[in-house]
């Protein structure tokens, strides 16, 4: 069984989401990574349930539209990794420049 659907994990990438959004201006890379790290788990959480929705859920006339908001969802926490990797490069480039 898939351990949460779409809508489950919306929470998860919102707190990912401010945790990374607090790291803007403090630029903690431990808690960056772990914030991506929860992101990255939601995405494989996202493919497991999309999957199974492919497998055994094929006359399920809601497929459709659990396909599409798992992939949004999964997109959005695509988007937040993207942006922790960012904050990373930041932290880093203003190392090398001290």
């Amino acid at each position: 069984m898939i351990e949460m659907t779409p809508l489950e994990q919306i929470p998860e990438w919102q707190s990912s989401l401010k945790e990374l959004m607090i790291n803007i201006r403090t630029r903690d890379s431990t808690r960056i990574e772990a914030a991506r790290h929860d992101l990255k788990k939601c995405q494989h959480r996202l493919i497991e349930h999309e999957q199974d929705l492919l497998k055994n859920h094929l006359t399920n006339e809601w497929m459709a539209f659990d396909l599409r908001l798992s992939e949004s969802v999964r997109r959005l926490c695509a988007y937040a990794r993207d942006f922790g990797e960012i904050l990373l490069n930041m932290k880093v480039f203003s190392e090398l420049q001290r």
